[in-house]
């Protein structure tokens, strides 16, 4: 007799399908296989597919492409963590760096040492899912602010007499593409005597150039470096107590040198490029002038993340489907992961995009009789 949890599976299954909402891994062969130009990775800088990069972390791994073998605490403290470490804390011109497997990984460990039940955590409404699950993990009070309303914050803040308080907010919101106020959060969190955690994964806009003894910064290594890991920028204390206190650290296998390698090398790039954001981001508002004109729904991004709001699941499916069959990769992304009737194209813009594919993507989307259903979702 098979589990009778099944039979709820099942139900389950069939209720995404009818909803437009079953999720598949995509079959799709993107640009580098010479078919699709694929607008929904996060190498915003295409490091990926610079050869550059790829010779300096070859020399530097030496061909050693193995896994770790064991936690970083255990034996695996090679030179190359120090190494990478130190690279991302001169990149950020920050005090000190500690390194993660993966930016879920170091939301979940850092939230939860960091809390206990005692704890308050305030979280932007829109936050990522690694950080709503770091929250629930920490067994802490969990209070959601309206996304971006820092009165609404304010006022949470003002009503609550927990002693310890944790503020989070995304930087750049991975969904809609639009940016927190930094400097405001920093102001209220040391007016409340709070921590602010940020993260900041996919920000192009360095924070290196703001200090302050209550801010945290969570990056990640995957993205924009189009490498794996994370990393969180803080104090000397906090990285000694991450490190004996932070679960997912503590008991996880290391990176494997290749990776770090990688790491390295592509920092080290950037380094060197230090316009390579500011180009993009010019890229996408420029962009975003285009599908303004044409009356597109694209919220308020600010950002290289660009979403193209239909409302419907099948509205969207429809239009990726149209995207794909013009040789564009612009995936559909729909409810749990955005609000309902919020579902939507997410363009996620990089440096190699030409005008050629931007102007497909206004030809497309202006003939398709969707794009004036949807509304804003609320708070953008």
């Amino acid at each position: 007799m098979k589990p009778i949890a099944e039979n709820r599976f099942e139900n389950e299954l069939k209720i995404l399908s009818e909803n437009s909402q079953l999720r598949a891994f995509p079959q799709i062969r993107v640009a580098s296989t010479g078919s699709a130009t694929d607008l929904s990775h996060n190498s915003y800088f295409n490091l990926h597919a610079n050869p550059q990069i790829n010779e300096r972390a070859k020399e530097l791994c030496q061909n050693n492409l193995f896994g770790a073998l064991a936690s970083r605490l255990v034996m695996q403290n090679t030179p190359f963590f120090e190494q990478l470490e130190e690279t991302i804390r001169k990149w950020k011109n920050c005090e000190h760096i500690l390194l993660f497997n993966s930016g879920f990984t170091a939301n979940l460990g850092i939230i939860q040492a960091l809390t206990t039940k005692n704890s308050a955590i305030f979280s932007d409404r829109l936050n990522h899912a690694s950080i709503v699950d770091g929250i629930r993990l920490s067994g802490a009070k969990h209070f959601r602010f309206n996304h971006c309303d820092y009165k609404h914050l304010e006022d949470l803040l003002q009503s609550n007499t927990a002693s310890e308080k944790l503020i989070i907010s995304d930087v750049v919101f991975s969904m809609d593409g639009d940016v927190a106020n930094v400097a405001q959060l920093i102001q209220i969190a040391a007016r409340y005597g709070a921590f602010l955690l940020l993260d900041e994964a996919h920000s192009l806009k360095a924070l290196s150039e703001i200090k302050s003894d209550n801010l945290l910064i969570m990056g990640t290594l995957s993205k924009t470096i189009a490498g794996m890991g994370a990393y969180l920028q803080c104090s000397d204390t906090i990285k000694k107590y991450l490190i004996n206190k932070c679960r997912p650290l503590i008991f996880s296998t290391a990176l494997p040198q290749s990776i770090l390698a990688w790491n390295i090398a592509a920092i080290e790039y950037l380094s060197e490029n230090k316009n390579l954001g500011k180009d993009l981001l010019l890229k996408a508002e420029n962009f975003r002038q285009k599908l303004k004109e044409i009356n597109i729904n694209f919220g308020n991004s600010q950002s290289q993340i660009i979403p193209i709001i239909v409302g419907s699941n099948e509205n969207a499916l429809n239009l990726s489907k149209k995207f794909l069959e013009n040789g564009i990769y612009i995936p559909a992304i729909r409810p749990p992961t955005v609000p309902a009737n919020t579902a939507r194209c997410r363009i996620s813009l990089n440096s190699d995009v030409d005008d050629k594919i931007l102007d497909k993507i206004i030809s497309i989307t202006q003939n398709v009789e969707t794009r004036r259903l949807a509304s804003p979702p609320e708070g953008t």
